[in-house]
C-alpha cells in the first residue's frame, strides 16, 4: 500500500456525491442523452417523456456533483457532460462482452438445473 495514492476525505465526498448522483435510472437516462451533446431542459424533458420541472431536478443533482455544466443562451440553459472522464466510466461499468457473458453463462446453469431436475 506504500506506493498506493492515500484518497483524501474530501475526494472521498466528492466520489460519494458523483456516484449518489448516478444512483438514479433517470439521471442515467439524462446522461445517456447528452452523451450526444448539449441539451436543453425542454428538449430532454420531451425526449425522455418527464416534465421539465422533473428534469431540472435531475439536472440540479448532477450539476451539484459537477458532472454536467451549463451555459445560458438568451432565454434557453444548455446542459453538457462536464466530467470527460464519465464516458469511460460508463464503458468501465457496462462492458457488454462481461455483461453478455454473465447473463448467458446464468441462462446455460439455469436451463441446465431445469433439465437436472
Amino acid at each position: 500500500m506504500k506506493n498506493e495514492k492515500i484518497i483524501s476525505d474530501a475526494d472521498l465526498n466528492e466520489i460519494s456525491l458523483k456516484f449518489s448522483a448516478l444512483g438514479e435510472i433517470m439521471r442515467l437516462r439524462i446522461l445517456r442523452l447528452l452523451m450526444d451533446g448539449e441539451a436543453t431542459v425542454g428538449c430532454i424533458a420531451g425526449r425522455l417523456g418527464a416534465t421539465q420541472t422533473n428534469m431540472s431536478r435531475h439536472l440540479k443533482k448532477l450539476s451539484d456533483a459537477r458532472i454536467v455544466s451549463a451555459r445560458k443562451e438568451g432565454l434557453f440553459t444548455y446542459y453538457a457532460i462536464c466530467d470527460k472522464r464519465l464516458k469511460k466510466l460508463c464503458s468501465i461499468v457496462c462492458e457488454r462482452d462481461d455483461l453478455n457473458a454473465q447473463t448467458k453463462e446464468k441462462h446455460v446453469h439455469s436451463r441446465h438445473k431445469q433439465m437436472v431436475s
